[in-house]
C-alpha cells in the first residue's frame, strides 16, 4: 500500500482502493483523493479523460477522476463519477 494511504476497500491479490496521501499547504484544506492500488504482478494502462495515457506498474496506483479508462489486461473499466 501507498504510505499514508488509508483502504478503503480491498480486492484480493487485484487491488486496494485507498485515499491518498495529499500535500499539505498552508491554508489549504483538500480532502483526500480515491486511488486504486495495482496488486497484481502486471501493468495496467490508464487513459485520462483528455487523453493522457499512462502506465500503472505493480505497487503503484492511479487516481480514480471520472473518465479515466483502466486497462487491466483482459478488462477494460472506465470510472465513472
Amino acid at each position: 500500500m501507498t504510505p499514508g494511504s488509508i483502504p478503503i476497500m480491498s480486492i484480493p491479490n487485484a487491488a486496494t482502493i485507498s485515499r491518498r496521501p495529499w500535500r499539505r499547504y498552508p491554508g489549504i484544506d483538500r480532502p483526500q483523493p480515491l486511488g486504486l492500488q495495482n496488486l497484481t504482478g502486471d501493468r495496467w494502462v490508464t487513459t485520462a479523460a483528455g487523453g493522457a495515457v499512462r502506465d500503472v506498474d505493480p505497487q503503484r496506483s492511479v487516481g480514480l477522476a471520472a473518465g479515466t479508462r483502466i486497462n487491466f489486461g483482459a478488462v477494460v473499466a472506465e470510472i465513472q463519477a
